[in-house]
């Protein structure tokens, strides 16, 4: 389970890769297929983890490369293990 944060970074990211695109969140949720914008909004403010497929087709409608989501994901996760078994400062 993604924590709120990791939330919000997935989404901050994904909001800068649709603006980076030129597209408007109705844009996408309509060529994603969902019923309104709001699902986007609700995404990139981090309100709603992104469903698989979901994610999966705006990786691809955005132009994301494998490489890059794979290390931004690993780097969120990186960030959520750390916070969890060494508390919010990094110890050595």
């Amino acid at each position: 389970m993604m924590s709120p944060s990791g939330r919000k970074a997935i989404g901050k990211y994904l909001q800068e890769k649709r603006t980076d695109a030129g597209l408007t969140q109705a844009e996408v949720a309509s060529r994603l297929k969902l019923k309104s914008a709001q699902s986007i909004s609700n995404i990139e403010r981090g309100l709603a983890p992104p469903p698989s497929n979901v994610l999966r087709n705006m990786i691809v409608y955005y132009k994301i490369s494998e490489k890059e989501i794979m290390d931004f994901l690993t780097q969120i996760q990186v960030q959520e293990w750390r916070s969890r078994l060494f508390g919010k400062t990094r110890r050595a």
